[in-house]
């Protein structure tokens, strides 16, 4: 595994960039703390185990203030993990084309070795911890390589994807209060909602193309659900309180940009919309003693 300190053009960073650049330094300096130890795998482990079993919140308007819940001396174990989904580039269909900060030694590239990394990651953050935004993030990039690695219809995938779902309901994101609010521009905009946003219909959309492809029943209905998509906003103004404020004032009222730019939440937004409209199909199709009218229909 190479690192690069520099994330790449300006328009390719997102917030995972200056994320992995702020974990990278923080395990660093973790290891120098320990250097020389002869207990030093145990004292590292100690540490991040010690972080996970901390409450996080998800609250924070600010990238920074949410983002130091992971770095420094807060590093946790999802952190690691985020580390090993940034190297394979798991976030969606966009943001996987961008430059990555992390790449693989030549010849030595193995996606069942990260896909294995990360779900260590994840089952022993879920050891310390019932949930929290970060540890959801880490779960959906897991189901995500799943695919890429066992198949759609794999097992392995779709216990990820239902670990996805479960811990989405537990944490409430289905119907968030702040993430359910209508969509049109906030006063202040605030980086945990949209990301909660994004958590929600990106999971809720690969529900629905689960359906499509296996004709199962989803495990997500829009009856349940009232989370909104997010703000067709930048991936590189997240990362910043002034951008995400500038860029935010100019969309429109229905929260797409204006510029004509496509970024992974217009990818997620529209992903999302269609899912949505589907869920109203799935329910003809797969629904017990349904009985469509004419006039439902149209």
């Amino acid at each position: 595994m190479i690192f690069h300190d520099e994330p790449g053009p300006e328009n390719t960073t997102s917030w995972s960039h200056t994320a992995v650049s702020r974990i990278i330094k923080s395990l660093r300096q973790l290891f120098q703390s320990f250097e020389g130890s002869e207990c030093f795998d145990e004292q590292v482990a100690d540490v991040l185990c010690r972080n996970t079993s901390k409450p996080v919140n998800d609250t924070f308007d600010t990238f920074d203030d949410w983002i130091a819940q992971f770095c420094g001396p807060n590093i946790r174990w999802e952190s690691i993990g985020l580390l090993w989904a940034h190297l394979e580039g798991l976030s969606d269909a966009i943001s996987t084309l961008t430059h990555r900060q992390l790449q693989w030694v030549e010849n030595k590239r193995s996606s069942v070795l990260s896909h294995d990394h990360i779900h260590y990651c994840i089952e022993i953050a879920r050891r310390f911890t019932a949930g929290n935004n970060m540890l959801l993030d880490l779960c959906r990039r897991h189901a995500a390589l799943g695919t890429m690695v066992y198949g759609d219809a794999s097992p392995v995938y779709w216990n990820s994807h239902s670990l996805c779902v479960s811990m989405l309901l537990f944490l409430g994101l289905h119907a968030s209060g702040e993430a359910s609010r209508p969509q049109t521009q906030p006063q202040k905009p605030s980086f945990c909602v949209e990301h909660k946003r994004l958590l929600y219909s990106y999971i809720f959309a690969n529900d629905k193309s689960e359906v499509s492809f296996t004709g199962r029943p989803p495990l997500l209905s829009r009856r349940y659900c009232s989370s909104v998509p997010p703000l067709d906003l930048t991936d590189s103004c997240m990362v910043s309180e002034d951008t995400l404020i500038e860029e935010c004032n100019a969309l429109d009222d229905r929260g797409w940009n204006t510029k004509g730019e496509i970024s992974s939440n217009s990818y997620i937004r529209a992903r999302y919309l269609m899912a949505y409209v589907f869920d109203e199909v799935v329910e003809v199709a797969l629904g017990n003693d349904t009985h469509a009218t004419l006039e439902y229909l149209q």
